[in-house]
């Protein structure tokens, strides 16, 4: 075997071992989590798609590469992030315009009970000293007791009305909050797919 020729055939070996190094460092460093140099880029790894970006579970932010079903976990995380925080601002209004309606009602129902209370015993006075007024009364008196009758009931009735609203707006309160507690686990949830496919 002539020495040039043997001199090829090592050159030729060397560079084949090279390309082949080369090509088992670069797969080698396409791994899960692995560092990668060129943000956006894209490969398959164990059958699996992977892009070099940050990890969205990770807190620190390098470029990594990271799988396609993080990055979409993440998204609709986010999605659902957003959508909840929207469900959540209109969710406070409820409750806060409802435990105000139902301050205002409570208010009511104060001052008409009290009213209330006053008629009943003008009225049970009235009655104590004007027994028959109702048969031998006259016209004018016999018209107060209806018309102080006629309030009472009014009355009577406004109260029964507030308090069904009352019972209304604590309804509505605990079905906000429910919604509150079903978002919060919604968006537990989602984060919860996000670390498990970030991960």
């Amino acid at each position: 075997m002539s020495k040039k020729f043997l001199a090829f055939s090592t050159a030729a070996l060397v560079l084949a071992t090279t390309m082949v190094s080369g090509i088992s460092a670069a797969s080698a460093a396409n791994v899960k989590n692995g560092a990668c140099a060129k943000a956006n880029a894209t490969a398959t790894i164990g059958g699996v798609k992977y892009k070099c970006t940050f990890n969205p579970a990770k807190a620190v932010k390098k470029n990594t590469w990271v799988a396609q079903t993080c990055l979409d976990a993440s998204s609709n995380f986010n999605d659902v992030k957003d959508l909840n925080a929207a469900i959540v601002t209109s969710t406070n209004g409820t409750i806060n315009t409802a435990t105000r309606s139902k301050a205002t009602n409570q208010k009511q129902i104060t001052i008409i009970q009290a009213k209330l209370t006053s008629l009943k015993n003008a009225l049970a006075t009235f009655m104590s000293q004007h027994p028959t007024v109702m048969t031998t009364g006259n016209a004018t008196d016999q018209q107060r007791v209806t018309t102080a009758n006629a309030n009472i009931a009014k009355m009577t009735t406004e109260i029964q009305t507030l308090t069904t609203n009352l019972t209304t707006l604590d309804q509505t309160i605990a079905d906000a909050n429910a919604s509150m507690a079903k978002t919060a686990a919604d968006i537990a949830a989602a984060k919860a797919v996000v670390t498990k496919a970030c991960a």
